[in-house]
């Protein structure tokens, strides 16, 4: 679905029309709200992501996508090696005046970007050549702006869980006009999607198999499979 269509249903719920630019504008607040809420109930399998960034000669700090919430893992694609996220202090002790520079080793992550409010990302040693970082990362559900209204919400958040933003937003709806008993069932019916979307995200690994302890105190069933070698 497209968030108009998701706005529509929502709006049409509670009385109200989506040719009114008010109503409209209010219902993508809610939506908005709605879906970071969502978004914050599970770490969700949809919301883990990757991408890449390029290093040039001379310089340490890179800036990561604009949807990162929490960076994970990063790994040097051009020369096949992981860089470890490691500390500030851990880089200041091992390189107090900065000068180090070659194939980075290490990550920092120092902060978020105080004009664009994007995680930054500090490479050691300073990178000397043009190498290709990859990332891991979970994000989270960005705002939509009136020129997101018609695009296809697949690419953001699974069909089987957007129409919990519909009862989400009719709840806010309910509740900002005082109608507490249609609000709560509108949240209800919302909190029944995502319910059921939580269980739903468990299975997305698949038929995973769980190897035994070593501990002796563990007792349980497990599965053994023999990588090599033979039993005489």
């Amino acid at each position: 679905m497209t968030p108009v269509k998701i706005m529509t249903m929502a709006l049409d719920r509670v009385g109200l029309t989506i040719q009114s630019e008010v109503f409209k504008a209010r219902a993508r607040d809610y939506f908005n709200t709605e879906a970071k809420d969502i978004a914050s109930r599970a770490r969700w399998s949809w919301l883990f992501k990757s991408s890449t960034f390029a290093t040039s000669d001379g310089t340490r700090n890179y800036q990561l996508a604009s949807d990162v919430l929490e960076p994970l893992s990063f790994h040097d694609q051009t020369n096949d090696t992981t860089l470890a996220i490691s500390t500030s202090e851990r880089i200041d002790n091992a390189d107090p005046d900065n000068d180090e520079s070659g194939d980075p080793r290490l990550v920092v992550i120092p902060g978020r970007n105080s004009s664009t409010g994007y995680w930054g990302v500090d490479l050691f040693p300073t990178p000397d050549a043009a190498n290709t970082i990859g990332y891991r990362y979970y994000g989270y559900i960005e705002n939509i702006t009136v020129s997101d209204d018609n695009t296809d919400l697949a690419a953001t958040m699974p069909e089987w869980v957007q129409p919990a933003l519909i009862h989400g937003i009719a709840s806010q709806y309910y509740l900002e006009k005082g109608s507490e008993r249609s609000a709560r069932l509108e949240s209800a019916l919302k909190e029944d999607i995502v319910d059921r979307a939580i269980q739903r995200n468990t299975m997305v690994g698949g038929n995973m198999r769980t190897r035994m302890s070593r501990d002796e105190n563990v007792r349980g069933p497990f599965d053994f499979v023999v990588q090599e070698g033979s039993i005489a």
